[in-house]
């Protein structure tokens, strides 16, 4: 389809590649300026992501600093609490004395968790971590993990905590415990005050705003510890920012896993893509910003948008002034056309409109000469014509009284013929009789070409007329073969007839159709040497109608393609020198083919030199008036 209207319209040529060079164009355009864009996002995104990392890092270490203090201040500078702290741990007390202590250092507890909202748990510890006394008195006796791994912090350490976020095997909930060592009154170790940290309000640090867009999740990530066990399933609490590794999945996280800290595009442990930038803070704890691509692609998306909507709007602007301009080339190209048609439909009064001196207009000026010149020879032609028509009819009026005026003596001749023959047979001089015979011969092939003649100048007039009637095929056969007898013996040739039973009647011209078998039979049997010929007639079905085939095939001189079609033509022969060894007007297969196309049917033949032919007439078998 694309090809038959890029040969048939140029309006089409012109359209279709401006169209896809408009395309291209516009692809190419929105295309570069979508990388451009998502490389300057990107770089952009990754930035302000690494801005976001240092903040939140820097509020980590402020808050864990924070926090720190507190816990120190209220084991060293809370007389009350380490007046009490130093009974336990040095004293030998009762167990109702101890109790009753413990009870007064837990309420100081109570007191401290009520104004430090952050300090959950606060436990006084053994030199060798066993839980003293603690505001939850149900964890009393047993042991702090923690200080199994030595991790406190004194006030010189206090600026290079590495804090720890596990699951206290204690408490069962996800804390960062802080310990720090507890001194008595002469500044003399006796054991530790350890603090369990509540994550909620360093969560809602992590969510915080940054005051800058498009941040898309931050994330405070641990890994798990061999040495504190902690498990996935406890990790149930609220915490919406504060993750364990081990249960996310992403390159980002394993990578700061490893110790590196950068930037990258993948696929979250939501299995959302995005931009991310991550850092560790230690061997146990990493921070990761991350945001959504298609947030962070979205002006990127927008200014493409535009790009192509803008380019396809100037496209379509410049397709229309492409339209109008080749409307303006092949306008005048359609009338020329329209001229030209007229011309072929026989209008020479057909003109073209002036289209000025471009190459249009010099193609329109030089087909109006042509069409001047064409009216002109067509009017000599007309005239020529008429000319030739009348004498063509003065022709054949002249061959129409020529054969009359032939017939008659020509008849007479072959009547004192036959009626000579008579009488000299009856004189007993035979020796005349084959000389009577010649003259009735030649009168008889005489009178054939003069009604020949006849026939095909009543052809060529459109006088000859078609009389239908219904006969006997059978009968048709008889005559046209009894008929041919003499002349296909005459050869030595024998004559096969080949028919159906039952093969019925037609409606036809039983004259004309007689004439053309008769001609088919004669020409066989003047071409066939000591041959065969097959006489064949059936009936056949086809295109909704009922057909007669007559078929003639004879095993005489053949004749070659090239001289088939000159056959049908009048007073055509094969042989057209002077010494050809057979006779004949040239007249007979003319006749038989105008008969047949006259009555509706043809005639074919299929024939080698050499190999005898095969002349096929198909008639319909009622012949409508």
């Amino acid at each position: 389809m694309l090809r038959k209207f890029w040969q048939k319209s140029i309006k089409f040529k012109l359209l279709l590649p401006f169209s896809l060079l408009s395309l291209v164009i516009v692809g190419t355009m929105s295309v570069v300026a979508y990388s451009m864009s998502r490389r300057e996002l990107q770089n952009g995104v990754f930035e302000r992501l690494n801005i976001v990392i240092q903040m939140k890092e820097s509020e980590l270490k402020n808050w864990i600093k924070d926090q720190s203090k507190d816990v120190y201040i209220a084991a060293n500078d809370l007389q009350q609490i380490k007046w009490l702290g130093q009974e336990l741990l040095t004293n030998s007390m009762t167990a109702s004395a101890q109790k009753k202590t413990c009870q007064s250092l837990s309420q100081n507890f109570d007191r401290i968790s009520g104004s430090k909202t952050n300090l959950q748990n606060i436990y006084l510890l053994t030199i060798n971590g066993e839980i003293l006394c603690s505001n939850r008195t149900s964890l009393i006796g047993q042991y702090q993990p923690v200080i199994a791994s030595g991790t406190f912090f004194t006030p010189e350490t206090i600026n290079d905590i590495k804090p720890i976020i596990y699951v206290s095997p204690l408490t069962q909930q996800r804390t960062i415990t802080l310990v720090t060592p507890f001194l008595n009154m002469a500044g003399t170790q006796i054991g530790f005050f350890s603090v369990d940290l509540d994550l909620k309000s360093l969560d809602q640090l992590l969510q915080e705003s940054t005051h800058i867009s498009s941040i898309h999740n931050i994330l405070l990530i641990a890994s798990n510890s061999n040495l504190l066990e902690a498990k996935a399933q406890f990790f149930t609490d609220s915490l919406l920012n504060i993750k364990v590794a081990e249960d996310l999945k992403s390159p980002a996280i394993a990578a700061a896993l490893e110790g590196q800290k950068g930037e990258k595009f993948y696929r979250n442990h939501e299995n959302i893509r995005v931009l991310g930038a991550y850092r560790p803070l230690s061997n146990r704890l990493i921070l990761i910003a991350e945001t959504d691509q298609r947030q962070a692609f979205l002006p990127a998306f927008r200014i493409t948008k535009e790009i192509i909507s803008i380019g396809l709007l100037f496209s379509a602007i410049a397709l229309g002034l492409v339209y109008l301009i080749s409307e303006q080339l092949t306008k005048p190209i359609r009338s020329l056309t329209q001229i030209v048609l007229a011309l072929g439909e026989g209008n020479f009064n057909a003109r073209v409109k002036n289209y000025g001196e471009d190459e249009v207009g010099i193609l329109a000026r030089t087909l109006n000469s042509m069409s001047d010149s064409l009216q002109t020879t067509f009017q000599q032609l007309t005239e020529q014509k008429q000319l030739a028509e009348a004498a063509n009819r003065a022709k054949n009026a002249f061959l129409a009284n020529m054969s009359h005026e032939l017939r008659t003596p020509l008849n007479a001749i072959i009547g004192y013929s036959e009626m000579l023959e008579e009488e000299v047979s009856d004189r007993d001089e035979e020796d005349l009789i084959p000389d009577l015979h010649k003259i009735q011969t030649a009168g008889k092939n005489l009178l054939g070409i003069v009604n020949n003649v006849l026939d095909i100048s009543k052809l060529e007039s459109g006088q000859m007329e078609v009389q239908i009637e219904t006969f006997s095929l059978i009968s048709l056969i008889n005559e046209v073969v009894a008929s041919s007898q003499l002349l296909i013996e005459q050869n030595h040739n024998q004559i096969r007839v080949n028919y159906p039973e039952n093969l019925g009647t037609m409606a036809g011209d039983f004259t004309k159709i007689r004439q053309c078998l008769l001609i088919l039979l004669s020409n066989a049997a003047k071409f066939t040497t000591k041959g065969t010929i097959d006489f064949s007639i059936d009936r056949d079905f086809a295109d909704d109608h009922e057909w007669i085939r007559f078929e003639v095939q004879d095993t005489g001189i053949g004749i070659a393609p090239d001289k088939h079609n000159c056959l049908f033509v009048p007073f055509s022969q094969v042989d057209t020198s002077s010494t050809r060894p057979y006779d004949g007007a040239g007249l007979g297969l003319a006749i038989a083919k105008q008969y047949c196309q006259l009555m509706g049917g043809e005639i074919t033949l299929e024939s080698e030199l050499g190999k005898g032919s095969i002349f096929q007439i198909k008639l319909p078998a009622t012949l409508s008036p």
